[in-house]
């Protein structure tokens, strides 16, 4: 959402990484900064709208997150897709951030996937103008006019620019989302990145470009551990982008809350609230390494903009389940989009993430 771009992590768990530390034991520099107050229970009448580029930093809740997904293509034609993320929880007893960074890279040739994970604490001062998270290879930057990472995958390094080119959406409005028994969040998005950048190898390196979409998540949302989410986003080849997400109680799967947001191709956002929409899902994908049923195809209907579209995951087997276990598995993958809108034959891709199953 990632709201949902999200994967739900026990909270437990992440605070047990206080006793975790990465193999890079280098601390981020920065200035240090006042972390605002936690956002138990905000009533209609105090919220704050999301100010940026001040809220683009860390926030003292008990989860946060940065999240990136995109699609890619080499020089040579060969097509990608990845996720990044890093999630942060409130300031331990010893006065460090726990974080947990997640990585899958997809090769759409030979429909690889790739998963790993790295953790690590957070001492000292924490930046004070933008982000920069930074374990062993792996980085995550912020500047005035783009976002920068660095990852590496076996045998190769992944180097991406990603320029920001459509202004920044406040989901609902304001960036404060309130889900109702799930939690309390605040959630931006930067929904059209325009990414390049290059592959390194031991033998070559190739230029790559393409898409990128960019989540900051924060809020009390996961202190109820019986929280699953259906969450999608999508760019439509008319250069609109759509986000959606479905929230459940994952031990019931009864219904919780959802909504939208809807980005036309100047930047501007329509907030979709959940009479606006209808998700259904048609296809499922059954995992034998932790036995979950996830589903893999969707039909979704935004009625007042005469939006129909098929979701269908490019790569069914696309579970994130780290050997550690520090986190419960999750699915997170790209997707092929297929509709019509306004009557028009309508096609793109986008990123599906499904938690709780």
């Amino acid at each position: 959402m990632k709201t949902l771009s999200l994967i739900i992590l026990p909270i437990s768990l992440l605070v047990a990484f206080g006793c975790i530390a990465s193999n890079d034991q280098s601390v981020i520099p920065g200035i240090a900064q006042e972390s605002p107050p936690l956002i138990n229970n905000i009533t209609s009448n105090s919220i704050q709208p999301v100010e940026l580029p001040k809220d683009s930093l860390h926030h003292n809740t008990p989860i946060e997150w940065w999240y990136f997904n995109g699609h890619l293509t080499d020089s040579e034609g060969n097509q990608f897709s990845y996720h990044f993320t890093v999630f942060q929880t409130e300031q331990d007893l010893d006065d460090s951030y726990p974080q947990l960074f997640h990585l899958s890279w997809h090769d759409h040739q030979t429909r690889n996937v790739y998963h790993s994970e790295k953790t690590f604490q957070q001492y000292g001062e924490l930046p004070k103008d933008y982000i920069n998270f930074r374990v062993a290879a792996w980085q995550m930057t912020e500047t005035e006019e783009q976002f920068i990472l660095y990852f590496d995958i076996p045998d190769s390094t992944i180097e991406l620019y990603l320029n920001k080119t459509k202004q920044p959406i406040l989901h609902d409005g304001t960036g404060f989302v309130d889900m109702k028994e799930a939690g309390q969040t605040y959630y931006y998005t930067y929904s059209s990145l325009q990414a390049s950048g290059k592959i390194t190898s031991a033998n070559k390196q190739v230029a790559i470009s393409g898409t990128s979409w960019m989540d900051h998540q924060w809020g009390d949302f996961l202190d109820n551990q019986s929280i699953g989410w259906d969450w999608f986003s999508l760019h439509l080849d008319n250069n609109q982008e759509l986000m959606i997400a479905y929230v459940r109680n994952s031990d019931t799967q009864n219904y919780i809350t959802s909504y939208g947001t809807f980005i036309d191709e100047a930047g501007n956002s329509t907030h979709l609230d959940p009479e606006d929409f209808i998700l259904e899902s048609t296809e499922y994908w059954f995992s034998k390494a932790s036995s979950s049923k996830y589903p893999i195809k969707w039909n979704l209907h935004v009625t007042d903009l005469d939006l129909k579209l098929e979701i269908t995951a490019v790569t069914p087997d696309s579970e994130f389940f780290p050997e550690s276990q520090s986190v419960t598995p999750y699915w997170e993958g790209s997707t092929l989009i297929n509709g019509s809108y306004d009557d028009l034959p309508v096609s793109g891709y986008g990123f599906m993430e499904l938690v709780g199953y």
